[in-house]
């Protein structure tokens, strides 16, 4: 949306978090090293935030492949990682802060 990327839908059936306004703040992270990458978004609400992550491995021969979701409201956090249909675009956007 404009210059930045927007959470368009987010739904937990425990969970509650008003999406319909713009994110306090939105940045895109990266971390390399030989072998393994990972990149994430991070949304946040006032005291909420979301990260959706984006993890690639292959060391020790073992390839690991794991896409997750962290949502942390006030001091409670939880995380859980995706099934294996799940896809993600977040290696061809650009970091940004």
């Amino acid at each position: 949306m404009g210059n930045t990327y927007a959470l368009t839908h987010f739904e937990h059936p425990k969970l509650k978090l008003d999406i319909g306004s713009t994110a306090d703040s939105v940045n895109k992270s990266s971390y390399h090293r030989a072998l393994v990458s990972e990149h994430s978004m991070h949304f946040s609400y006032d005291e909420n935030k979301v990260v959706i992550s984006d993890y690639h491995s292959e060391e020790l021969g073992t390839l690991t492949q794991e896409y997750s979701v962290t949502f942390t409201q006030g001091d409670n956090k939880q995380y859980w990682l995706c099934n294996d249909k799940s896809e993600s675009t977040l290696p061809a956007i650009e970091d940004f802060d």
